[in-house]
C-alpha cells in the first residue's frame, strides 16, 4: 500500500474509533448516578439531628459566577438552589427554628447566553407547597443538609379516605446493599422503606414497633402485616 493511501486508511480508522467512543459515552451519560449505601430508617433517624414534617415554602435557583475555595476566589459558574421549609411538626429533635433553609448545588438558572444547568445526580427536588418529611444532619461546617441525598426526603400524600402515605424517590442514585426482598426488622414493619404510612414512618423514627396497616392502604407497595411470631 502506498504511503498516502496508508495515511488515509489510518485517519479513517481513527475517525471511526472516535465516533464509536462518542456513541459509547453518550450511551453512558444517561445512566449516570451517585452511589450511596442503603440505610434503613432507624439508622437514618439515629444519624439525623432533626427529622421534621414540613411544607416547602419557597424555592429559589441562582447562578453564582464566582466561588471561594479555601480562601481563594475561583472563577467559574455554579447553580445553587435555596429551599425554605416551614416546619409543621418535629418527629425528632427540636421544633424550632420553625423554618429551615437548605442550600444545594444544582438546577437551572440565568437567561439567554448566561443560562446554565448543573445536575447533581441524586439530589432531592422540591416543589412549592408540597408536604414532606425530611431527615436533616449537620455537616462539619455547621450546615444542615438532607441525609443521604434524596433518600432523606419523603413526599406526603394525604388521601381522600383519610390515609396518609409517604414515598421517597431514588432518581439518580445507585444504591449499594439494597434489599431485593426487604427484610422486616420489626413486627408489622413495611416491606419497603420507600413507601409506607406516615404513622409507620413516625414509629420507625422513634424506635417503636410500627403500627400495622392493611395492604390496600398503600397501593402499589408490597406491604402486609406479619403473622404473629415476629419478623423472619
Amino acid at each position: 500500500m502506498k504511503t498516502k493511501e496508508w495515511t488515509r486508511t489510518c485517519r479513517r480508522l481513527m475517525s471511526a474509533a472516535l465516533v464509536a467512543g462518542s456513541v459509547t459515552l453518550a450511551g453512558l451519560s444517561g445512566a449516570q448516578a451517585t452511589t450511596v449505601l442503603e440505610a434503613r430508617v432507624p439508622a437514618m433517624a439515629a444519624r439525623a439531628e432533626r427529622v421534621v414534617l414540613a411544607r416547602v415554602a419557597s424555592v429559589r435557583v441562582e447562578r453564582v459566577d464566582t466561588a471561594r475555595v479555601q480562601g481563594a476566589v475561583v472563577k467559574g459558574a455554579r447553580v445553587v438552589t435555596t429551599t425554605d421549609l416551614e416546619v409543621l411538626r418535629a418527629l425528632k429533635g427540636p421544633a424550632t427554628p420553625a423554618r429551615v433553609t437548605l442550600s444545594e448545588l444544582g438546577g437551572t438558572a440565568g437567561e439567554g447566553e448566561r443560562r446554565i444547568t448543573q445536575t447533581i445526580h441524586g439530589m432531592p427536588t422540591w416543589r412549592v407547597g408540597e408536604e414532606v418529611v425530611v431527615f436533616l444532619e449537620r455537616t462539619d461546617t455547621g450546615r444542615l443538609v438532607v441525609s443521604g441525598l434524596s433518600r432523606g426526603k419523603y413526599t406526603v400524600d394525604r388521601r381522600a379516605d383519610g390515609s396518609v402515605v409517604v414515598t421517597r424517590a431514588d432518581d439518580g442514585l445507585f444504591i449499594v446493599g439494597r434489599h431485593r426482598k426487604p427484610d422486616r426488622y420489626f413486627l408489622g414493619a413495611p416491606e419497603s422503606d420507600d413507601r409506607m404510612t406516615l404513622d409507620q414512618l413516625e414509629d420507625l423514627v422513634a424506635g417503636r414497633t410500627p403500627r400495622p396497616v392493611a395492604s390496600k392502604v398503600v397501593r402499589g407497595a408490597a406491604m402486609r402485616t406479619l403473622p404473629m411470631g415476629g419478623a423472619r
